[in-house]
């Protein structure tokens, strides 16, 4: 974007106009007029002034705009009581505490109608202005020739913007580099019409959020169906996606299911390239760039050559080999993956291209689709939507899948669908929410599922098509709604003292392996450890008896309380999955997640090691009841307590001494003898001690098509009478589980 002198005088005046506005109307009207700057683009183009080097003049313009417009959000915080109380945890950000409650935020909430994404851009401005938060990659403005966006005759939808940005890790120990496109006006990193691509991954790896998650879920599940029901169709299966957004979505399925076809519908240029440049998608057709070199052989050795070099920089960090520091940047890059051993792994599994169409394909049998995925931002942008010509695209067991902003949009779309095929075969579909606070399903994205057969949408349909085929045993696990209805058993004096003292020996035994421990309280400190006991089969072979006698225990209380799927007897298999030793010393985090459940377990049994009131203060285990209420349960040293694993739980902070517990889950796969909480579906661990030091069992363990992610829960959304009555689309609710990670896969170094 080319920068002028008037551009410069425009910052001044627009500052000049918020003094103004706040001097005539007071502070509240020059908020109004900071906020009509965010809606006609002003963040984008202030941030990219304020980064640029060519005149320092442009970045002090830009930084006391940006100053001023933080100072007004600032001042409304004031207002509603919060007061700064110091800085926050990344460069910019502002800690506040609030004058009558005493709560402490970084970014509080303000009440009623302020609560709007141009009070939370305003709030969050200084912390992307601060050096290193937020860069602006890319940025075209659709309208205007300066500063702001033309204040009529626009939506706006157009523009196209890339930034990145510094985010916290998944895991809540440190940051990683996230790079997102925005579609339209810029309002914030975790609002608008955004697609996001953590930096640390390949962009090919994973797909995130849930909406993404959800499109790319549908499409395999319908594909699968597909395969399934037709087993003398000698034809490709293929998916359509509509619009290429970030890429993330045919990069996704060219990885993991390089079986299928992929066609993107995108006449725009201007986004393709987008997606090939800055999120490395790779494909073919109009728009292709140049050729990045043939797929790697499958060789042990690396050869360096300039097409391997060129292809896997792209692929990790976006960008090819180039003249001058990119180029030194990019080598050192290299060198460090070389030096990993981690470049052969890369070459041998390359992502499939997808076929970049600039028209639609027109019926018949070389272009039906097992699923034909519409994403968000075709619908965001306004471009005409033609459900009809789409429908008859699809294969007779086909569906349409649309992303949806918000319940209104999605209200809309389901009419449409309706008008196809019926009420009766539509699904909308929701994230099932486990947060504290979730958020407002009128602005939370949904997706829509349509068409003549669709499925079912079920765990067990999910694991039948996608899990069974990689060998993957099927969890059997109680729906959430359902487990939150269980009780929770506490059984009284159920180890004795030298029961109790065999399994602190155990421990001792254990804590040898230091693969075996794992520091739950990271980085911050060590007061919360956990020591594996059932690695390397030490549970199984030095604690038998008790093995015996606490899956027995977990058994018959199963069978009395009806833990068990519908019309089931206990289950066949019924093993140890994991056997925890905690020890939890003061001051310690506990476990406050009152959402907290044991994934994939069946039964879990915490047995306490200690004396409450003696050895230790706090640490209360408690249940989050259906009525909302948390319960506290209290027991003993040596009592135990067997719960449903899917009831959600959580544990106090220890306040004072040191609390031990011993809590074994039980599962229905196998006994696992693995240095961790195992997450592996699949018979054998690729951590287990006979498989991790044998490459080729490890790569069989882990399953050679097994996704990154499945289908972990659906619930039936609360107000279904009329959908049930076939008035209105059915409604779901979703939660994805993120399936064994590989946990060799490789972290690209840093290379910025």
């Amino acid at each position: 974007m080319l920068h002028s002198d008037a551009q410069e005088d425009e910052a001044v005046c627009l500052l000049r106009e918020l003094q103004a506005a706040s001097a005539s109307g007071g502070p509240e009207s020059a908020c109004e007029l900071a906020e009509s700057f965010l809606r006609r683009g002003a963040a984008v183009a202030l941030l990219q002034r304020l980064r640029s080097g060519s005149r320092a003049t442009w970045a002090v313009a830009a930084a006391k705009l940006l100053e001023a417009m933080h100072g007004l959000a600032l001042g409304r915080l004031r207002d509603a009581g919060w007061h700064v109380a110091g800085p926050g945890a990344h460069a910019g950000a502002l800690r506040f505490v609030h004058a009558v409650t005493g709560e402490e935020e970084e970014d509080p909430e303000l009440p009623g109608k302020l609560r709007s994404w141009e009070a939370r851009l305003l709030q969050s401005l200084a912390l992307l202005a601060a050096p290193g938060e937020c860069d602006v990659v890319y940025h075209r403005p659709c309208c205007g020739s300066g500063i702001l966006l033309e204040k009529t005759g626009c939506d706006h939808r157009a523009q196209q913007t890339v930034i990145d940005i510094v985010a916290d890790s998944e895991d809540g120990h440190g940051t990683s580099r996230l790079r997102q496109l925005h579609a339209g006006v810029f309002k914030g990193t975790q609002e608008g019409n955004h697609a996001d691509w953590d930096r640390s991954r390949p962009p090919d790896s994973m797909v995130e959020p849930w909406k993404e998650v959800t499109a790319a879920g549908l499409a395999l599940l319908l594909v699968a169906m597909e395969e399934g029901g037709s087993s003398t169709s000698s034809s490709e299966a293929a998916v359509l996606v509509v619009g290429v957004g970030a890429g993330a979505l045919p990069s996704f399925l060219g990885l993991h299911a390089d079986h299928i076809r992929v066609d993107v519908f995108e006449p725009a240029n201007e986004r393709v390239h987008i997606a090939q440049r800055y999120f490395a998608l790779a494909a073919t057709g109009a728009f292709e760039q140049k050729p990045r070199g043939k797929p790697g052989k499958a060789s042990g050795a690396c050869k360096s050559s300039r097409k391997n070099r060129n292809r896997v920089c792209r692929r990790w960090f976006g960008k090819s080999l180039h003249k001058g520091f990119y180029k030194l940047r990019a080598m050192r890059c290299f060198k460090e993956l070389l030096a990993a051993q981690v470049l052969p792994k890369l070459l041998l599994k390359q992502p499939r291209s997808c076929q970049i169409l600039t028209d639609l394909p027109l019926p018949g049998a070389g272009s039906s689709y097992a699923a034909v995925v519409v994403l968000g931002s075709s619908i965001a942008t306004g471009e005409a939507l033609d459900l009809p010509a789409l429908a008859k695209l699809l294969t007779p067991r086909g569906a349409l899948v649309l992303q949806a902003e918000g319940a209104v949009c999605a209200r809309s779309l389901a009419g449409r669908l309706s008008s196809l095929w019926g009420s009766g075969k539509v699904t909308q579909l929701t994230e099932l929410d486990l947060q504290e606070d979730p958020s407002d399903d009128s602005t939370a994205p949904q997706v829509l599922v349509a068409g003549p057969e669709l499925p079912t949408l079920s765990t067990n349909q999910w694991h039948r098509y996608l899990q069974a085929p990689c060998a993957a045993f099927r969890p059997g696990v109680l729906d959430l709604a359902v487990a939150q209805r269980t009780r929770v058993i506490h059984v009284p004096n159920l180890l004795s003292d030298s029961e109790m003292a065999a399994v602190k020996d155990l421990a001792r035994q254990g804590q040898r392996n230091e693969a075996s421990v794992e520091v739950r309280s990271a980085p911050t400190s060590d007061a919360w450890k956990v020591c594996f006991l059932q690695a390397d089969g030490l549970f199984e072979s030095a604690a038998a008896e008790l093995k015996e006698k606490l899956t027995s225990l977990a058994r018959s209380i199963g069978d009395q309380q009806g833990w068990w799927e519908a019309a089931e007897a206990t289950p066949e298999s019924f093993n140890v999955r994991v056997a925890e030793y905690y020890s939890q010393a003061a001051p310690g985090p506990g476990l406050p997640d009152r959402r907290h459940f044991d994934m994939d377990s069946l039964v879990t049994v915490d047995i306490l090691l200690s004396t409450p009131g003696v050895d230790f203060e706090g640490g209360e285990f408690s249940t989050l009841e259906p009525s909302g209420a948390l319960l506290a349960h209290s027991f003993g040293r040596g009592d135990a307590v067997v719960f449903n694993s899917h009831k959600f739980h959580c544990v106090g902070p220890v306040t004072a001494g040191r609390r031990h517990v011993l809590v074994v889950e039980f599962w229905r796969g196998p006994s696992r003898r693995c240095p961790h909480r195992c997450r592996s579906l699949q018979p054998t661990c690729p951590a287990e001690p006979e498989v991790s030091s044998r490459p080729g069992l490890r790569e069989a363990a882990r399953g050679a098509a097994l996704l990154p992610f499945r289908l972990a829960s659906v619930e039936e959304d609360d107000e279904q009478e009329e959908a049930l009555l076939g008035s209105t689309p059915r409604r779901l609710k979703l939660l994805w589980q993120v399936n064994d990670m590989d946990d060799d896969l490789p972290q690209p170094p840093t290379c910025e």
